[in-house]
């Protein structure tokens, strides 16, 4: 799979740039996970809300992959959600271990699997994810899914140094989280990097790509705001 393993330097500089300037750190969420104002009790609900954003990803991917013109890049997108996913009906699956770490943590909102328990800002950022995998430019939702990958690597170690220091789980409970982030879990932002890279580096579509980056940032930071009160 040589094509599934290019390098892509520059928008791989460029996603951690954004992601150091942004200082995740201080994110209202994730502030009050580590200094102790939000509750344990506050932060099960909130991550039963996110359960839901888990459950949705594979369909704007999805959606993604289906307008990709190359019929390589639809196989090395969909190869690389498999093997960071897990395969159906596994309990190493990623909807399984999120639903094992929720269990853990003392969820008593499972099996989670109706529609009214959907809050609100999460129905909004799938059904943003959902119409920028369908509508927008192809190359802007490229960017936008590819950097939301490196964002979302990035705030599940922050969650994961939170939950220790809280001594809510230890290591071996988080199941979904992970204090570093795990290689299969960045292939299909790799798989997507590689489409956009030569893109990026003749400058013809150099704008497109930067402002999806932009609008992951945006979104992403809107929902984490919202689940801060959730």
């Amino acid at each position: 799979m040589e094509h599934f393993l290019r390098p892509t330097p520059q928008l791989s500089k460029l996603a951690a740039t954004m992601i150091e300037d942004a200082k995740l750190h201080h994110h209202p969420y994730f502030e009050t996970l580590r200094n102790g104002c939000m509750s344990k009790e506050r932060f099960i609900q909130s991550q039963e809300a996110f359960f839901f954003v888990t459950e949705f990803l594979q369909r704007p991917m999805s959606a993604l992959v289906s307008r990709l013109p190359s019929g390589n890049d639809r196989l090395h997108v969909m190869h690389s959600l498999v093997l960071e996913c897990g395969e159906p009906n596994s309990e190493h699956n990623g909807l399984e271990q999120f639903k094992t770490f929720l269990q853990n943590l003392g969820s008593e909102a499972l099996p989670l699997d109706h529609e009214e328990q959907i809050p609100h800002a999460v129905r909004v950022f799938n059904q943003v994810l959902i119409s920028t995998a369908h509508y927008e430019n192809v190359n802007f939702a490229i960017a936008y899914m590819g950097c939301l990958q490196c964002i979302l690597s990035e705030i599940f170690q922050i969650i994961a140094h939170g939950i220790i220091e809280r001594q809510f789980l230890d290591k071996n409970q988080m199941v979904y989280y992970s204090l570093q982030a795990d290689s299969v879990s960045l292939q299909t932002r790799e798989a997507l990097f590689a489409i956009i890279e030569p893109l990026w580096v003749d400058g013809t579509s150099k704008a497109v790509i930067e402002q999806g980056f932009e609008f992951a940032f945006y979104n992403v930071d809107s929902l984490y705001r919202e689940l801060v009160d959730i």
